[in-house]
């Protein structure tokens, strides 16, 4: 298995079913994607535009009361020379709960 097939599984593996991920704006990634399926096709498609260039930067970890957590992290991506950021925030879960991004 290749580096990125690898990269696929192991985050397969950490997403729920239900997973839910939007992305604002009008860009070429931007909208809405339910189901792992879906969020991995983004992945890839917003890694490709960023020629391989896209990377998370994990932040903080936020928690609530109860089993409510949060983590929020920075996205870059170098597109024509130019860095991009972008600040998200993702609430994941276990197997037995939703992962959802809040944006």
């Amino acid at each position: 298995m290749d580096r990125a097939h690898a990269e696929a599984a192991a985050v397969r593996d950490v997403l729920t079913d239900d997973i839910a991920w939007h992305v604002p704006g009008t860009n070429a990634i931007a909208g809405d994607y339910h189901g792992i399926d879906s969020v991995l096709d983004y992945f890839t498609r917003r890694r490709d535009l960023a020629n391989r260039t896209f990377r998370m930067h994990p932040r903080d970890i936020l928690t609530g009361s109860g089993d409510a957590v949060a983590a929020l992290t920075d996205g870059t991506a170098t597109i024509d020379g130019v860095e991009h950021s972008s600040p998200s925030t993702l609430r994941p879960s276990t197997r037995s709960g939703p992962s959802r991004l809040v944006r």
